[in-house]
């Protein structure tokens, strides 16, 4: 829905545990016009951010994020995600927010407001990586209202009906392997 209201996106999506995207939000957002690799890097390159390094030889790695925490200057974190291409083995995801809010809050000026839509003061999380990037199948603790900036990210909704074929029994995270479901081991699916 183009640029929804704050209303018809409490009453006609919130209030029905609907999901809705949004267009138009991001239309004149600095973000979108200076958040480029080389402006992250010259505006916060000095920043020590923390990032989960290691992903790809753990299965469990969110379950286990703690241990792949890894903390760095900005701008190599940045010049990482550059020559990447594509891959899993690290990412800056909310899991890092304990160590990264302060250091990246400036970047969150460049945000549209969204009091239209959350409680004034909410704050959100800063996710950055390169291309190949995966969330585990999971649910989250609260409800989420998510801005693209750039590239893209493909989201995967259950209608909260369907959880419990979601096989969820290791916290708020799926055995489930949302790339390559496996009917096999998880009939329910």
């Amino acid at each position: 829905r183009a640029r929804l209201s704050g209303d018809a996106f409490l009453h006609e999506f919130y209030q029905r545990n609907q999901p809705v995207i949004i267009t138009g939000m991001l239309d004149d957002c600095a973000a979108r016009d200076r958040w480029s690799v080389d402006y992250l890097a010259a505006q916060l390159g000095e920043r020590e951010v923390e990032v989960q390094f290691g992903r790809n030889a753990d299965p469990d790695y969110e379950l286990n994020s703690t241990a792949h925490r890894r903390r760095m200057p900005f701008r190599d974190y940045v010049a990482l995600v550059r020559e990447a291409g594509v891959t899993n083995d690290f990412y800056m995801t909310a899991n890092n927010d304990g160590h990264n809010r302060a250091a990246l809050q400036q970047l969150m000026a460049d945000l549209p407001p969204l009091d239209a839509y959350l409680q004034p003061g909410s704050s959100g999380f800063f996710w950055f990586g390169p291309a190949g990037t995966i969330t585990p199948f999971h649910h989250d603790l609260t409800n989420n209202f998510m801005l693209q900036i750039a590239g893209r990210k493909r989201v995967r909704l259950v209608a909260p009906c369907d959880t419990p074929g979601m096989y969820n029994q290791r916290h708020c995270f799926s055995p489930v392997d949302g790339r390559a479901i496996d009917l096999e081991r998880f009939p329910l699916m």
